[in-house]
């Protein structure tokens, strides 16, 4: 079965402009039929179930002989991943099965009594900047890209709305102790729902951070290190106590554009996607 680039977007739970962008980058398995790109729907989940990308299981069930689905919708579900349709009572306990069938290194799994209780598919960029490295072993100045900030939407991949945008900016839990910064409070990657409830978080010591895909920004988990209501009493993200990062697409320093003292100063604001659970505590049987 062919299939055109709107069915493939579809299938992959991702935009027509990001499979022309696979197919320009010749990343993507597809053929050419009178001048318009077609995808072998078999191939197309091979490809993407050995990148660990997501899948949409609605479109993945549909294109399947009844007889098929049980037995192959269990083996993408073992096969990892953010998927939609997953049969369960509630938001949380959705969340709590999809994430007992994505396979997650024992360094990224989050312990209870935390629980997940929010999901946001993050569409945005990570920005860098050129800066000084230090010296080779000759003394020779180096130069290197540093992440400054992501600028992120994080979606409800049900519905399609904005929840949450995720930035750097200084925690007020945290003095801030980088005589190199002016802020009030320590640079913490953080994260800001609708209601205007925060939290912020750094990276679990010492081995929260995986590369899966070396082509990705790793895999990450880290600790929530302040949390803080909306101004009007929002609380969505007040009782996070973890933040999980997978799935990641892109997002990686560009390999060029950073190596003489002429780019210093140069900016990179390179694309990238990745799913990002939040966790807070359980109390009794809630």
């Amino acid at each position: 079965m062919l299939l055109t680039v709107r069915e493939a977007a579809r299938l992959l739970d991702a935009s027509d402009q990001q499979i022309y962008r696979w197919v320009d980058d010749g990343e993507i398995p597809c053929q050419s039929v009178r001048g318009q790109a077609r995808f072998n729907r078999t191939h197309l989940l091979e490809w993407a179930i050995a990148r660990r990308l997501p899948i949409s299981l609605s479109e993945f069930d549909a294109g399947l002989a009844v007889e098929d689905r049980a037995p192959s919708l269990a083996r993408a579900l073992r096969a990892g991943g953010v998927y939609h349709d997953v049969p369960a009572p509630d938001r949380e306990s959705a969340l709590r099965a999809v994430l007992e069938h994505t396979p997650l290194p024992p360094s990224l799994e989050v312990l209870a009594p935390n629980r997940p209780f929010l999901l946001g598919k993050a569409e945005g960029t990570q920005n860098y900047v050129c800066l000084p490295a230090g010296v080779d072993a000759a003394g020779i100045p180096t130069f290197g890209w540093k992440l400054y900030t992501p600028e992120a939407t994080l979606f409800n991949r049900d519905t399609a709305k904005q929840i949450i945008t995720h930035f750097f900016s200084p925690n007020p839990a945290e003095p801030n102790t980088d005589a190199t910064v002016i802020a009030n409070g320590l640079i913490r990657a953080s994260w800001q729902a609708r209601d205007s409830s925060s939290v912020w978080a750094k990276v679990h010591q010492p081995d929260g951070a995986l590369t899966v895909d070396d082509k990705a920004i790793a895999w990450l988990l880290l600790d929530a290190v302040g949390t803080q209501d909306g101004p009007t009493g929002g609380h969505t993200l007040s009782e996070t106590t973890f933040v999980q990062r997978v799935n990641t697409t892109g997002g990686l320093a560009p390999a060029t554009g950073c190596t003489s003292s002429t780019d210093l100063g140069n900016t990179a604001f390179v694309p990238y996607t990745a799913a990002y659970y939040f966790y807070r505590k359980q109390h009794g049987n809630n």
